[in-house]
């Protein structure tokens, strides 16, 4: 691949986060600096009532590649993630979380990773490796690489079929959008725009349509640091995700040439997570609506659904049992059950 005008684009959708904007554009704007003629910085701000505005014009003055735009409104933040990857340009774009940020020589690393002579032309996917840091900075975990991969994989790693990235990385850590670059056009051609609103991931079915139409990599050198922030947008949606969205988006792969064994088995591991979710979705089904059907449709297939998940539907359909059971929850009051507040992520 040839770098020509604007190759890669760092796009930053954000929304009343100044302060951890600025560390976030410290962070990445020196480094667009260096390859100012290959890349762009690109904010979107999602009508913020902070002093955004204010903290990207400080760090326009010094870096050219800075380009900013402002909503007329607030858009949700699901909206926002794509209109700020339609400023883009370049033929890459990176999506990074505005509480994220990126390692020293990370932009470097990824332009030669993208340009090696072994990467295919039809590269569509780039998974980067990460770390979450905890406490500030004095506890981190070890790399994300390290902790969801099935295997180590200690190097460059290209899949010819691009969705065989899924045998290597759980779903749900796929998840993490600021470790992820898409080609643009296969990105701004997807169906992100249709995913369910109550889901948390938009950008999973996108992933799969385009690791599916060509090239994935993954580089195990840690180019993004997930640091503590407000993550109160998410803190429920596990409901949704494991019960409806992690096995949809394992039905479009094989629909897109993924093996079902492989999906199948793939969507076994997570079979306890799913039956907590479930459970939870039983006790508040004033906030979540549970439907067996829909259920039935993504679950059917295994043995957890028809033995555990199953029986416990109907027995809450019997009302003393229901109460029976829901007050024994709230006496326990075992982790995976504490619902927590959450903000509409479309708001």
């Amino acid at each position: 691949m040839k770098m020509e005008n604007i190759f890669f684009s760092i796009c930053i959708p954000t929304y009343n986060r100044a302060k951890l904007l600025k560390n976030t554009l410290l962070a990445v704007a020196p480094q667009v600096d260096i390859f100012e003629k290959y890349c762009e910085l690109i904010i979107s701000d999602n009508a913020s009532e902070d002093d955004t505005q204010e903290v990207v014009s400080e760090i326009q003055k010094k870096y050219n590649a800075v380009k900013y735009f402002r909503n007329s409104h607030n858009l949700g933040g699901r909206q926002n993630i794509w209109k700020v990857t339609t400023y883009s340009t370049g033929q890459y774009i990176w999506l990074l979380g505005d509480d994220d940020m990126p390692t020293p020589g990370a932009i470097e690393h990824i332009l030669k990773v993208l340009q090696d002579a072994k990467t295919p032309e039809n590269l569509k996917l780039l998974v980067l490796n990460s770390m979450k840091i905890r406490e500030g900075f004095s506890k981190s975990s070890i790399s994300w690489g390290e902790s969801f991969a099935f295997h180590s994989l200690n190097e460059d790693s290209y899949f010819e079929l691009g969705l065989e990235i899924l045998n290597n990385f759980p779903i749900k850590e796929l998840g993490f959008i600021s470790a992820l670059v898409f080609e643009r056009e296969s990105w701004l051609n997807s169906s992100y725009q249709n995913y369910p609103k109550k889901w948390m991931y938009a950008h999973l079915a996108p992933l799969v349509e385009i690791a599916s139409s060509g090239n994935a990599c993954y580089s195990p050198r840690i180019c993004t640091l997930g640091l503590p922030s407000d993550q109160s947008w998410c803190l429920d949606r596990g409901v949704f995700s494991y019960c409806y969205e992690f096995p949809y988006c394992y039905q479009l792969a094989v629909i897109n040439g993924f093996s079902e064994k492989k999906a199948n088995k793939l969507l076994a591991r997570m079979w306890w997570r799913t039956v907590q979710q479930y459970i939870k979705m039983l006790i508040f089904s004033d906030l979540y609506k549970p439907s067996i059907f829909e259920i039935k449709q993504y679950h059917k297939q295994f043995a957890y659904f028809w033995l555990i998940i199953f029986p416990i539907h109907y027995l809450f359909q019997v009302k003393l049992v229901a109460m029976v059971i829901t007050q024994i929850v709230y006496f326990i009051k075992p982790k995976f059950l504490v619902p927590r507040k959450t903000i509409d992520f479309e708001v």
